[in-house]
């Protein structure tokens, strides 16, 4: 079995947004998780956060289809929200501080 794979706000959006930049190598790589039967996780504020943002750029009818995915236990293992997550991930980069674009910068997605 394949080490989990944390899937952030961002990635579900790419994923179910045919004009997002990053759509056809999000689902690639969505695919190839699946094919792998890669473990996939994300917390309930990352579905909240993709759930709140297709719904204002893409309706009602994306929305469900995502909240489908997300709610599909054998696909996506939905972990509540806490704030025990965000500390675990903190000592790794204590200097991190986020880009002025607000983009989070690829080392900081090494937490375990």
């Amino acid at each position: 079995m394949s080490r989990a794979v944390f899937v952030d706000a961002s990635a579900w959006i790419a994923i179910t947004n045919r004009r997002d930049d990053y759509h056809f190598v999000a689902q690639e790589l969505y695919r190839e998780l699946l094919a792998e039967k890669t473990p996939l996780f994300t917390t309930t504020w990352v579905a909240y956060e993709a759930l709140s943002l297709i719904k204002s750029r893409m309706g009602y009818k994306k929305t469900l289809e995502l909240w489908e995915v997300l709610n599909n236990q054998r696909l996506v293992k939905l972990v509540a929200g806490n704030f025990t997550l965000i500390p675990s991930c903190r000592w790794r980069y204590p200097a991190f501080r986020p880009s002025s674009t607000g983009r989070v910068p690829p080392r900081a997605l090494g937490c375990s």
